[in-house]
């Protein structure tokens, strides 16, 4: 892969770093040879109500990381609504994860 191209995609992903940081803490870390799905399904017993979040930024991830879609400038920045949109449960609480931002 070109480097440019590795670096940009690297910048776009960043997020699905945070998240798997995040997850962490509900017991265990993401093994090698487990794909992030199959993560994320494994923890939703523990997640509640974020785990339909959880499973929908790993839908993104596969969508950037695979070429669905591209981020671009003016997208990197919005808040798309989903698990990144406020609950009301303090200010710039992402909703369910307990993520600050």
């Amino acid at each position: 892969m070109d480097p440019k191209v590795q670096r940009q995609l690297a910048h776009d992903l960043v997020f699905f770093d945070d998240l798997l940081r995040v997850l962490g803490r509900f017991g265990r870390r993401k093994r090698v040879e487990e794909t992030p799905l199959e993560y994320v399904r494994e923890l939703e017993p523990r997640l509640g109500g974020a785990a339909e979040d959880a499973r929908w930024l790993v839908g993104v991830f596969y969508d950037v990381r695979f070429g669905t879609i591209r981020v671009g400038a003016g997208v990197a920045g919005e808040n798309w609504g989903g698990a990144g949109a406020d609950s009301g449960e303090g200010e710039g609480e992402e909703k369910g994860l307990g993520v600050r931002g």
